[in-house]
């Protein structure tokens, strides 16, 4: 069953000095992205791969360990010292890039071929690779760390070496995280209904914990994480929340 993604957009505000750092991190990834593009390009029949055995693949046609001493396209004859996790983030765009641009390619010799079978005169171009890259960079864990609801930190590359950068976090709608919160919690089994109840937390004769919650967002989003949370240690949690404009009950 397919599952459904959710994103959410923060703003990230840092100090104007750097900016430029930011634009050399993004420069660096398109530059690496372009790269494995390349390499996907020499080498089509890793995109027949699962995206798991096409990164193997791709690793090991051009990151050089000890027991692949000698790739066949090494990474390092581009650039040096690239963090895994930024590889891996590159490696991604690259293969998604390039599994875009091969099936707009199948797409179109079909088209071609189905013209030319019945003597139809065929003038639509051929799709392109890209001529240039422009992707945002993606920070996967270990390219980043410690974040709050107000700041997190991101390694980035300044243009001449690797730093740790800390940034502020805005923009997080409360709105969002409890229409996301609420399905996440549709996923791990916890039920959410809309109810009428009074503030209050009645007990039940099951051997049951509970949690009061006053009536706010934050509140719903407390009252929704701890249901989270007790479903994921094998727990049950009941609470009740009420406000003039939104009631929730979660019950697992």
């Amino acid at each position: 069953m397919a599952k459904a993604t959710t994103t959410i957009k923060q703003v990230l505000n840092y100090e104007p000095e750097h900016g430029a750092w930011f634009a050399a991190n993004q420069t660096l990834f398109n530059q690496v992205a372009a790269f494995y593009f390349g390499v996907i390009q020499a080498h089509e029949g890793v995109l027949d791969l699962s995206n798991k055995e096409a990164l193997t693949a791709l690793e090991k046609l051009t990151h050089t360990t000890e027991k692949n001493p000698a790739p066949v396209m090494p990474l390092s004859d581009i650039v040096e010292d690239i963090p895994v996790m930024f590889r891996l983030a590159a490696i991604h765009a690259a293969l998604g890039s390039a599994r875009s641009f091969y099936s707009h390619l199948s797409k179109w010799r079909k088209r071609k071929a189905k013209a030319q079978a019945v003597g139809k005169k065929f003038t639509e171009r051929p799709p392109g690779p890209p001529r240039s890259w422009n992707k945002s960079a993606t920070f996967y864990a270990g390219q980043w760390k410690e974040r709050t609801g107000s700041s997190i930190l991101l390694k980035i590359w300044t243009g001449t070496c690797w730093s740790w950068v800390k940034v502020r976090i805005t923009g997080w709608m409360k709105g969002c995280i409890f229409k996301y919160s609420k399905y996440k919690a549709y996923n791990a089994g916890i039920l959410t209904s809309r109810v009428l109840c009074r503030q209050i937390l009645h007990p039940l004769k099951q051997r049951h914990s509970f949690v009061e919650a006053a009536g706010s967002y934050n509140a719903a989003l407390d009252l929704i994480h701890t249901a989270l949370r007790a479903e994921s240690e094998g727990e049950r949690y009941t609470g009740v929340l009420s406000r003039p404009t939104l009631a929730f009950a979660l019950r697992v």
